[in-house]
C-alpha cells in the first residue's frame, strides 16, 4: 500500500518508481495485489493465485481480483464487500485512521482482506482486514503530515473494490 515505497532519507536516485512497481499496479492505483487463497464451497478445494497472477493485472483489469477473492461459489461478492461490517466498511475505519495520524510513514505495508470461506452467508463469514507488515514504517518527522500516499492507496483500495461489484 502507498504510492511512495521509497524512504525520504534514501539517496535521490532511489526517489523514482522501482521496476517492480513498474510491472504492477503499484505506481498507476497505489497498491498491488501479491496472492489471494479462496475456498470455493462447490469444489470443495482452495483456488489460490500468486504473484505472478497479481503481474498479470494492470489499472484496467486488477477489479478481477477482487471478484476472484470473493467468489467462493455461495455468497455474493456484493455482501461480502458491501454489507455493513463488509471489507469496504471495514477499510473506510482504515481510512479515516490514515487521514488523520500523523505519528507514522508507511512503505511498503501490507492490507489483507480475509473471511471465512465455509461460511454460508456474509453474516457468518468472520470479514476482517488486517494491515501488516510493519518493517518499513517510521516515526514520522516531525510529526505531521502523517502519510498521505498511505491515505491516497487505501482511499483507490476502496474505489477499486466498489467499481468491481
Amino acid at each position: 500500500m502507498s504510492y511512495r515505497r521509497f524512504l525520504m532519507l534514501a539517496p535521490r536516485q532511489d526517489h523514482y518508481p522501482r521496476p517492480k512497481d513498474k510491472t504492477t499496479t503499484q505506481a498507476s492505483v497505489g497498491f498491488r495485489i501479491s496472492g489471494a487463497q479462496v475456498y470455493r464451497q462447490k469444489d470443495g478445494e482452495m483456488f489460490k493465485t500468486d504473484r505472478q497472477w497479481g503481474k498479470t493485472l494492470d489499472k484496467d483489469t486488477i477489479s478481477k481480483a477482487f471478484e476472484v477473492f470473493a467468489d467462493n461459489g455461495v455468497i455474493p461478492a456484493k455482501d461480502l464487500y458491501l454489507s455493513e461490517g463488509g471489507f469496504v466498511s471495514q477499510l473506510k475505519k482504515l481510512e479515516a485512521w490514515a487521514a488523520k495520524q500523523v505519528s507514522f510513514q508507511f512503505y511498503q505495508a501490507s492490507v489483507l482482506l480475509v473471511y471465512e470461506g465455509t461460511a454460508p452467508d456474509a453474516a457468518s463469514a468472520k470479514m476482517t482486514i488486517r494491515m501488516v507488515d510493519f518493517a518499513h514504517t517510521f516515526m514520522a518527522s516531525p510529526p505531521a503530515p502523517g502519510d498521505p500516499s498511505l491515505y491516497k492507496a487505501i482511499t483507490s483500495l476502496i474505489d477499486v473494490i466498489e467499481k468491481s461489484v
